[in-house]
């Protein structure tokens, strides 16, 4: 592949991030993160939580311990890698993909 073909990859590759997988993102996760209504918070856990991730237990280390779990958990694993595979048959970089196959990448 020449130069030209992989700045234009790349430059797709960037926007597909920035469409499907940032504004996803922000639009699931983060937004319901600001709820305290979707939190189901064990009284007895939070402030180890607070403790363990940020040393101590003050309001801000509370909220950090709740939310980041929420908008880095596994919602995210699991779109990124479903977004991953529709980006590599959309971007043709597999030779044997399929639009809407399934895409095992061994290592």
């Amino acid at each position: 592949m020449d130069s030209k073909k992989q700045n234009l990859l790349l430059i797709r590759a960037k926007e597909f991030f920035r469409n499907e997988i940032v504004e996803s993102h922000i639009n699931t996760a983060c937004k319901k993160a600001k709820k305290l209504s979707n939190y189901n918070i064990n009284p007895f856990l939070y402030k180890y939580l607070a403790n363990f991730l940020k040393g101590n237990d003050s309001s801000r280390s509370i909220a950090e311990a709740l939310v980041l779990p929420r908008i880095l958990g596994q919602s995210i694993t699991t779109s990124f890698g479903m977004r991953i595979q529709k980006l590599i048959s959309e971007l043709r970089i597999c030779q044997s993909c399929k639009r809407g196959q399934a895409i095992n990448l061994y290592w």
